[in-house]
């Protein structure tokens, strides 16, 4: 896949590559994954969340963990966007 950049977001991507280390593409590929990433729809609430066929009491602390599970991973997902969206903002400005 080829992707034309302008000419003066091209310079900055260079120079922020080149601060860190990494190579345009890298960022380039970083930043496509996180926009997909963040395009997926909210996933559904675990099972456990709300009425229980089981009829099991879950504590306070059973709850909060299991939901920390799941939070997690949307929080690095997000994080991730956040990162690949600021960078590219920076290449506006």
């Amino acid at each position: 896949m080829t992707v034309v950049l302008d000419e003066q977001v091209d310079l900055e991507l260079s120079c922020i590559a080149c601060e860190q280390g990494s190579s345009k593409e890298d960022l380039m590929c970083g930043a496509v994954g996180s926009f997909v990433q963040s395009c997926k729809p909210a996933r559904a609430l675990p099972r456990f969340v709300g009425a229980s066929c089981s009829n099991r009491a879950y504590t306070t602390e059973e709850i909060d963990n299991l939901l920390g599970e799941v939070y997690e991973e949307d929080y690095k997902a997000a994080l991730a966007s956040y990162e690949a969206y600021s960078n590219f903002q920076e290449l506006d400005d």
